[in-house]
């Protein structure tokens, strides 16, 4: 825990108080932070030991905030195992979020829509997830201050926090759809039938991030919320070429929707 201990010692000496509450923002949903008052912000590459993202749409910085009079952590853009192929650059944030004491986090991201009846601009409430990297953040030398080495999981999207989510839309009048997450190493977009094959594996939706993270979590005793932007259509579902550029101006068009919806999920919590 020594890197993410110095870490978090740094945050501290920046911030007058830890909130307890932290969300994760993916691939151009960066301006949900844009509504946070008394704000802090710590640019990652300031921060002991973190890396930071070289992928257009992460702005790379920690901000520490208030918003319906809770004070929250956000941290605008993650690190991806295609950056580094190393796991412990990715869940650091993690760990550093655990040294600090948060109890909840809500992961945004953007992914693509395997499933036939999910388009460009839904919002998404992931249930569950299917982990595809070939590794696991949990593999290596054990501290007993991460939590325990055998985790369960079944519940790594919490049952309670899917109820006030989907409850939140339901105030809004918002559609929202749920769906499991398939996560894959990228930076490759998958194959057409990549894509078929997680389809019959029960996957909705896939992407290149969320998944080691809320694993960490789980570990560390946290609440988890997800919530997917689908920003595409999955490869072979369609004849479109999919490119980066896709899925930051899709994400832009989400932002509105997805902001209404944390702000009063976190109202809520």
């Amino acid at each position: 825990m020594q890197k993410p201990q110095e870490a978090a010692s740094y945050i501290r000496s920046n911030i007058k108080s830890i909130p307890k509450l932290a969300i994760i923002l993916g691939s151009g949903l960066g301006d949900f932070s844009t509504q946070l008052t008394h704000k802090v912000s710590i640019p990652y590459h300031t921060i002991p030991h973190f890396f930071t993202s070289s992928v257009t749409g992460h702005s790379n910085e920690l901000i520490v905030g208030t918003i319906e009079n809770k004070g929250i952590i956000c941290m605008k853009g993650r690190i991806h195992y295609y950056e580094t192929g190393d796991m412990e650059k990715v869940i650091l944030p993690i760990r550093l979020l655990q040294s600090l004491g948060i109890k909840t986090i809500i992961f945004t991201n953007a992914a693509g829509a395997i499933n036939a009846d999910f388009y460009p601009g839904d919002l998404i409430v992931i249930r569950d997830h299917i982990n595809f990297l070939g590794t696991n953040p949990l593999i290596g030398n054990h501290d007993k201050a991460y939590g325990e080495r055998f985790i369960d999981i079944t519940n790594a999207y919490d049952r309670d926090l899917r109820k006030i989510l989907t409850s939140v839309f339901s105030d809004l009048g918002i559609t929202y759809k749920e769906g499991v997450y398939v996560a894959v190493t990228g930076p490759s977009y998958e194959t057409p039938a990549e894509i078929r094959m997680f389809k019959t594996m029960g996957a909705d939706l896939v992407g290149m991030s969320t998944v080691p993270s809320v694993i960490v979590a789980k570990q560390a005793g946290m609440k988890v919320a997800a919530l997917a932007c689908v920003t595409n259509k999955a490869a072979g579902i369609t004849d479109k070429v999919i490119s980066h550029e896709e899925v930051i101006e899709a994400g832009k068009m989400i932002q509105d929707k997805l902001t209404k919806v944390l702000i009063k999920f976190i109202k809520e919590l």
